[in-house]
């Protein structure tokens, strides 16, 4: 039996194929990421703590690419960000928000 994870950078859902019921639930307790907490360090980076006890200084200086991000291009703009108890994870007023994969991995 293969499995197959996918995550869409949209909706950031975590797809288990070939599973059901618990292993399935179970899987993607394991394997979502979440942001608990974060706050501006300076430029255009932010301290960022993750649910999975990792935490550390991502850059996002050269990484704010694309329309939704021209808004916090701007430095008094993109300071002011919260992490939405939803989506758990980091996102501006204009509705730009970064998947927590993303932040971990830069």
């Amino acid at each position: 039996m293969a499995l197959v994870l996918r995550c869409s950078p949209l909706n950031r859902v975590l797809v288990a194929s070939s599973l059901s019921g618990p292993s399935k639930n179970h899987l993607m307790k394991q394997t979502m990421l979440h942001v608990i907490y974060a706050k501006y360090v300076s430029d255009y980076r932010i301290w960022v703590s993750f649910d999975d006890g990792s935490d550390g200084v991502v850059n996002l200086s050269n990484l704010l690419k694309g329309p939704i991000f021209e808004p916090i291009q701007e430095l008094d703009q993109f300071k002011v960000f919260t992490v939405d108890p939803e989506l758990e994870t980091v996102v501006w007023s204009n509705g730009a928000d970064l998947a927590p994969e993303f932040l971990k991995a830069h």
